[in-house]
Formats: C-alpha cells, structure tokens, sequence
C-alpha cells in the first residue's frame, strides 16, 4: 500500500497469520485443530471486567452473537424487565463473552440474539 503525500487520507489494516507450515507448537502454545487462517467472529472484553459487571443490555447489545462454552464467562439474566449480559467471573482484556451452549437451536436464537427494538 503506498499513497503520495496530499493524496488524502489511507488506512492500512495488519493481521497476524499462522498458515500452519513448522513446528507444532507456537510461542509455546499448542495450534489450534486444523491450523491454517482462521476468522473468528465474536464479542470480546475491551478492557478487564470483574465477576457481576454488566457486559451489555439488551438496550445497548451490539449485533452478533455470543460464543459457547462449556465454561462460560457470562450468563444471561433478567434484570428488572432488561435482559441484559454479566460477567460470572474476572474477565481480562482481549477475552471473548462466551455463555453456556443451548440445549436446541431454536434456545439459540432466544438466549444470543438480544433484540434492541
């Protein structure tokens, strides 16, 4: 990307890539299955939250949906009438908001998708 200066404005836009040629291991860490590029879209914390903290509202919930695990960092709960995302423990910097997996898909659409209307 190059731009001549008085051309206006630029932006540029770095990713770090693995594409899994070498060792198994990176920087100590084990690869994930598969290797390769991998995107992945998700809510993460852009600064460290503590256990009760409420990540979002259903007022406010960005459009995406929530990560699964089975060791989730957030619940979904009832807040007065709001729905609304907390923190079920200390949550650092960079760590995506993940709740427990639903039992069908229909339960998917209920407990990720906050509806801001």
């Amino acid at each position: 990307h190059c731009t001549e200066p008085g051309e206006g404005e630029s932006v540029s836009v770095a990713r770090d890539c693995d594409l899994g040629q070498g060792d198994d291991e990176k920087d100590g860490e084990q690869k994930k299955e598969g290797g390769g590029l991998q995107n992945v879209d998700g809510l993460y914390a852009t600064g460290p939250l503590e256990a009760g903290d409420v990540v979002f509202t259903e007022d406010d919930a960005p459009d995406a949906q929530l990560g699964r695990s089975e060791d989730p960092n957030c619940e979904i709960v009832d807040g007065g009438g709001i729905m609304a995302v907390v923190a079920t423990r200390s949550i650092a910097e960079g760590e995506f908001f993940t709740v427990l997996p639903s039992d069908n898909e229909s339960d998917d659409d209920d407990d990720d998708e906050m509806d801001s209307d």
